[in-house]
């Protein structure tokens, strides 16, 4: 029975709060107790948002004889997989960075498993699906080259940008590789 998105949202809003962990999980405990939960459309708000691995935290502190067994698990395998995917992630960040820092070019990586680790304590506490940094633009050039060494290539859009276009205008620069049936964004 759909209530609604909003209980929905509220229970995610419990998972994402930092501020008082034991707080969140007691009023998720009020949530589920005086709601009839629908566990599917719970993890397909959680994944739209993705905020999976926060709600698996929240679960490890709720009560556990009110949320079903089956819901557990897979927010658990959840978790887990993005864990996997994380750290797959990070050692894309490495090689990049490694060949860069050879090249004489800084890179600052920002959200993504930056985040996580930084934030959160753990990569597999926020997910991503690329890797973000920042770079002088007067490395622009370098760095492309660098890209296609490694096997990515520009993003379909990007190559219409003209580079003066790119430096007024966006600043940002999509590349792209596919490996072991999964895409890698920088």
């Amino acid at each position: 029975m759909n209530q609604g998105y909003g209980i929905y949202v509220e229970l995610l809003r419990q998972s994402i709060r930092l501020d008082d962990p034991v707080m969140a999980a007691q009023e998720a405990e009020r949530i589920i107790n005086e709601n009839n939960i629908d566990w599917d459309e719970l993890y397909d708000y959680a994944d739209t948002h993705s905020v999976k691995p926060q709600l698996a935290h929240l679960t490890e502190r709720v009560s556990n004889d009110i949320i079903p067994d089956m819901f557990r698990r897979k927010i658990g395998s959840a978790l887990q997989k993005n864990l996997y995917d994380q750290l797959g992630t990070f050692a894309d960040f490495i090689k990049i960075k490694q060949l860069f820092h050879e090249r004489g070019i800084a890179l600052i990586p920002f959200k993504g498993f930056w985040l996580a680790y930084n934030y959160y304590g753990s990569l597999a506490d926020r997910e991503a699906t690329d890797i973000d940094l920042y770079m002088h633009f007067s490395d622009f050039d370098q760095a492309g080259e660098l890209m296609h060494s490694l096997g990515y290539t520009a993003e379909t859009n990007m190559p219409y940008f003209g580079r003066g276009e790119l430096e007024r205008k966006s600043c940002e620069y999509t590349f792209n590789k596919y490996e072991d049936g999964r895409i890698i964004s920088i």
